[in-house]
């Protein structure tokens, strides 16, 4: 499956965010799927 996410490149401020983004990164590569991502500065 190929999944699409939008995001900034900044880590921002609110930790639990930045550990939710890291829990779907895993589970992405986990299952073998490919992410596929755009982003804005």
């Amino acid at each position: 499956m190929n999944i699409a996410v939008y995001l900034g490149s900044g880590e921002g401020k609110r930790e639990i965010f930045r550990q939710a983004a890291q829990e779907l990164g895993a589970w992405i590569g986990r299952n073998g799927h490919v992410l596929i991502y755009g982003g804005r500065e």
